[in-house]
């Protein structure tokens, strides 16, 4: 995994209908991974790791761009490193996975300026809670420049009236 990317070039546009029906990214999209698509593509007794680790594989192969939101990376470092024993991994066996895959990908966090608006629509659509953190990831993608969202729950995003493509995979 992982390896040099060609860039797509970069739409002017950052708002697509979101679009379920794709497998996963099969367009010059900007791409982005949420903590629910990389923690089973590193977990192989997870029911999901095949189709997470080919989505994942797919995506980082493609001529896409890749950008990875901090918190997916920070959250799927937590939980595969705090997992009950037999499933939990070392943390320097999943920093190693980490940075084998994503070592050369872009690392994005949201703006310092996107915080309050982010939490001002939160509060707006009457949300709160651990939906949070789902709206921290696909606000970090967008101000990234991300068209794509791949996850195994696109369904958690549907409240959050997503303005870019969130792709169940």
């Amino acid at each position: 995994m992982g390896g040099s990317l060609l860039q797509c070039p970069r739409k002017t546009s950052k708002r697509f209908p979101k679009t379920p029906s794709a497998p996963y990214a099969t367009s010059c999209a900007m791409i982005a991974f949420d903590s629910s698509l990389i923690i089973p593509a590193f977990a192989t007794w997870h029911a999901a790791h095949p189709r997470a680790l080919r989505a994942l594989q797919h995506a980082l192969e493609s001529k896409a761009g890749v950008v990875v939101p901090a918190h997916a990376l920070v959250e799927s470092f937590a939980v595969l490193t705090r997992l009950p024993a037999p499933h939990r991994m070392a943390p320097a066996d999943v920093l190693t996975l980490l940075k084998n895959t994503f070592g050369s990908t872009r690392i994005v966090s949201l703006s310092s300026r996107s915080v309050w608006p982010l939490l001002e629509r939160l509060t707006g659509l009457g949300l709160g809670g651990g939906i949070t953190y789902d709206a921290l990831i696909l606000e970090t993608a967008i101000d990234a420049g991300a068209e794509e969202l791949l996850t195994l729950n696109a369904r958690d995003y549907d409240r959050l009236e997503p303005r870019l493509r969130v792709v169940g995979v």
